[in-house]
């Protein structure tokens, strides 16, 4: 098998979660890395929460649903689809573009270490903003 395949392949993504034990170090992946729009890091639950987290938890039967008063399934892709139409149609302020801008620079400039917002990310994030 080829491990570098020559032909792309379109599929209908409309979100990706990903989860990591360490941040990219190399090029490649820094490169992965600056897709991801929203980026969390967290902490393992201490041995001392374990049973509050578990105690939390709500565990839904199987073909019971985990919401009440539903009228039925949603069609995720028209919901996307609508929402992203309706953002798309709406300006981004010239304030909150102004606010981005600096927001980018502080965290360029004056955060140790610095964080770089690519141009792609810079768009997602306002993108984000108009939803």
């Amino acid at each position: 098998l080829d491990p570098y395949p020559r032909q792309r392949i379109n599929v209908p993504l409309s979100t990706v979660v990903g989860a990591s034990n360490e941040l990219p170090e190399s090029e490649e992946l820094a490169a992965l890395y600056d897709r991801f729009l929203l980026r969390r890091s967290v902490e393992p639950v201490s041995d001392e929460s374990v049973l509050a987290l578990l105690a939390a938890t709500t565990v839904v039967p199987p073909g019971a649903s985990a919401s009440s008063g539903s009228s039925g399934p949603l069609d995720l892709e028209a919901v996307i689809e609508e929402v992203t139409a309706v953002a798309s149609s709406m300006p981004l302020s010239t304030d909150v573009a102004a606010l981005l801008g600096e927001v980018r620079s502080f965290l360029k400039e004056d955060v140790e270490p610095p964080i770089v917002v690519s141009d792609r990310r810079l768009v997602q994030a306002a993108k984000l903003l108009k939803c």
